[in-house]
């Protein structure tokens, strides 16, 4: 199974542990120019209206249309389309190993190596704080391999515009309940969106939102 590393903040990792978590989504990081898309109606016949973006069998994103008559069809583009032929995420049945915030246990003093030792997260709260060797916590984008414990099987992935996500998307994204509303989904129908937007503004800044930009969607299950 192929592995990818992926970064994840520490309540996000907190709702991998807990099976609230089961989908991230990551900006494409080359959105369609105009020129992209001039030439995606061309490749539709002009028509782009009921055209949404889709990924290919071989991980590719184009623009598809569902029709009764034709069947779907997914356009074969140039620019953004060839750019981003293949997600950097992974496909279907490969893997992705977790890098979270971490420290060394105080146990890893006796340890021959940094792999010998244990280690502690910053997701686990308290509980881990009083356990590190040292005063600092170590970034993310530090972690070795060794040192993650969490393993993701990717089941799925699809290429969506940001706002497009819906409530129930939102809730796999690991949605975490404000105290202030309450559980009864007539109350605040978008809950879920509403935090999930707050989120995506708190990781990719003020206004990132609003950009509504192209996102892979990478559903997965955890095996470890």
């Amino acid at each position: 199974m192929k592995e990818r590393p992926i970064i994840f903040s520490a309540p996000m990792v907190q709702a991998l542990l807990d099976g609230h978590k089961t989908q991230t989504r990551r900006i494409v990081k080359t959105q369609p120019t105009d020129e992209d898309w001039a030439y995606a109606r061309k490749a539709l016949g002009g028509n782009t209206e009921n055209a949404y973006p889709a990924v290919s069998d071989r991980g590719g994103i184009g623009l598809r249309i569902d029709d009764q008559q034709t069947g779907s069809f997914l356009a074969a583009a140039t620019g953004f389309f060839e750019r981003n032929n293949h997600c950097p995420y992974g496909q279907p049945g490969e893997a992705l190993w977790v890098k979270e915030t971490f420290a060394h246990h105080v146990q890893a003093i006796g340890a021959k190596s940094d792999e010998d030792g244990p280690f502690v997260y910053a997701a686990d709260g308290e509980a881990a704080t009083q356990y590190r060797l040292s005063d600092k916590w170590k970034p993310s984008i530090f972690m070795p391999r060794w040192a993650s414990r969490i393993l993701l099987e990717i089941t799925a992935v699809r290429v969506e515009r940001l706002q497009d996500i819906s409530e129930a998307d939102a809730i796999a994204e690991g949605w975490m309940r404000r105290p202030y509303i309450s559980d009864d989904p007539q109350v605040h129908i978008d809950a879920a969106r509403d935090w999930y937007r707050d989120l995506w503004e708190t990781i990719n800044g003020p206004g990132s939102w609003d950009l509504n930009p192209f996102c892979w969607v990478i559903i997965f299950r955890r095996i470890k």
